[in-house]
């Protein structure tokens, strides 16, 4: 990392410049611009009010970058402001934390693209006369556009939002919603004018009856369809818009299995083509805190949703995922793995469709919460619209196995063959993965499975042999002479 071509060091101690990044020429001069989220200030600001940093994209960038001498100018007087062209956007108030998500999308198709600016902990004041009221945490997205990012001439000041509005807002519908906590870019309806989809992951549905009212936090994704060459405030009569009905698509997602729960499902989000490998793409989510019917708690969960489902749901009102047969949902393995934690979608396997990604932060690989990363050829699951797959693991230290789902239903027969190639099917209507390499070992040293003992498997007997002089492992020396005679 010292060998990197510019460094950018953070102003303050604890700032966590770099917690969220993004990168898009906003001003259109052929280079992009780089924007750094710093949500945890402590030191000139109220506490974890936040910062973001919009650097203007140069072609001459040789030198390392010290953030605290565009917030200083006095102390650094040498620094070169307007050179580098630094902008910055403060949090209005504690524990705002500005910059926990950010985008960038052309949303009215100028040509400019805009900053998108997640605040799911902003609270919102409004006054009528003498009265004021505060709704706490619905949270905000906040839009800046071109012309505010670079003036012209341009300006060193920072932008206080605890003075100053952004250009546009979108704003959470009740307390508590954490509207923003995710942000997806996307074209979804294909007009080719960038739309994006919100999470909002502890907004809950209010029964008919409140006697019914529980406290579940389902979460819910939101979507705000860009419109071409139209001016945003224009559109909408007003700068700031609370789920304007008509422009909104929105999804509820399912309860938990075990009781009250924040399930964080829309924090985060993706697209890919994961199912029929049709060149149609699911919209994919995160719930990386759902506890699972088998009562792993903080396991996770994803959710694929088709456009097929949304395309039939009557508009304006969730599609609520828990009262939908049709949902597909994948388990994470064990208890606080965060399965969902992160997305993303890839063709990584030929002639596939997209493979999905999944990173499980807190998972226990070949170390406890090591973490551990998934590889999902959705395509190759084939299991009831019910069904409820669970992912199986891959070490690190393996190769990227096949993944089949053998679904032990009736009226989906399983594509896994047994030992004498005949497919098997039952009337039990639950979901058992199997991992199938390509050859069965009986070896006692084919560690990672894959029907022969290689350099990997010496990689692992070596940590055993390692953990035996602590007397932590079960190996004994005759192992070492067996095991060398076996590798290949």
């Amino acid at each position: 990392a010292d060998q990197a071509h510019v460094i950018i060091d953070g102003a303050y101690r604890r700032d966590q410049v770099g917690t969220e990044m993004e990168a898009a020429d906003f001003d259109r001069d052929g280079r992009d611009d780089l924007v750094l989220a710093a949500p945890n200030t402590l030191e000139d600001l109220p506490n974890e009010s936040g910062r973001v940093f919009v650097l203007h994209g140069r072609s001459d960038w040789t030198t390392n970058i010290r953030l605290i001498e565009a917030l200083d100018p006095v102390s650094f007087p040498d620094f070169q402001t307007y050179d580098h062209q630094i902008r910055i956007i403060e949090g209005p108030y504690e524990f705002a934390r500005i910059g926990e998500t950010l985008g960038s999308a052309d949303l009215d198709n100028n040509g400019f693209p805009e900053l998108l600016l997640g605040v799911p902990n902003e609270n919102v004041v409004t006054q009528v006369g003498n009265n004021v009221a505060t709704r706490l945490r619905p949270g905000r997205i906040r839009l800046f556009e071109s012309p505010t990012l670079f003036p012209n001439p341009p300006s060193i000041d920072p932008i206080r939002l605890a003075d100053e509005n952004s250009d546009f807002t979108f704003t959470g519908e009740s307390e508590y919603d954490l509207y923003g906590k995710g942000i997806f870019v996307t074209d979804w309806n294909g007009d080719g004018v960038d739309d994006f989809w919100a999470g909002v992951p502890f907004w809950e549905r209010y029964p008919v009856d409140p006697a019914d009212y529980a406290d579940d936090d389902e979460g819910l994704v939101t979507l705000f369809r860009g419109s071409g060459l139209v001016d945003l405030p224009s559109r909408f009569l007003s700068h700031e818009v609370v789920y304007p009905t008509g422009y909104i698509t929105s999804i509820g997602g399912p309860d938990d299995e075990t009781g009250p729960n924040e399930t964080l499902f829309g924090a985060s989000m993706t697209e890919g083509d994961v199912l029929g490998a049709d060149g149609v793409t699911e919209l994919i989510i995160g719930a990386s805190r759902y506890d699972t019917p088998d009562n792993k708690n903080d396991s996770g969960a994803v959710s694929i949703v088709t456009r097929a489902q949304m395309a039939n749901h009557p508009p304006n009102f969730p599609l609520e995922l828990e009262f939908d047969p049709e949902a597909a949902r994948i388990f994470g393995e064990g208890d606080y793995d965060r399965f969902g934690m992160r997305l993303a979608c890839g063709d990584i396997f030929p002639e596939s469709g997209d493979e999905l990604v999944v990173g499980a932060p807190q998972a226990d690989g070949l170390r406890n919460t090591s973490g551990v990363v998934y590889i999902l050829n959705v395509n190759s699951q084939a299991y009831p619209a019910e069904g409820e797959p669970t992912p199986t693991r891959v070490d690190t230290a393996t190769p990227i196995p096949t993944f089949t789902f053998t679904p032990t239903n009736t009226l989906t027969p399983s594509n896994t063959p047994t030992a004498s190639d005949t497919p098997t099917a039952s009337d039990t209507p639950t979901v058992t993965p199997t991992f199938s390499p390509t050859d069965q070992a009986s070896s006692k040293f084919d560690y990672d499975k894959t029907g022969v003992v290689d350099y990997r498997d010496l990689w692992m007997f070596s940590s055993h042999w390692m953990e035996d002089a602590t007397g932590s492992s079960s190996h004994e020396s005759p192992d070492l002479v067996d095991f060398l005679n076996e590798i290949d």
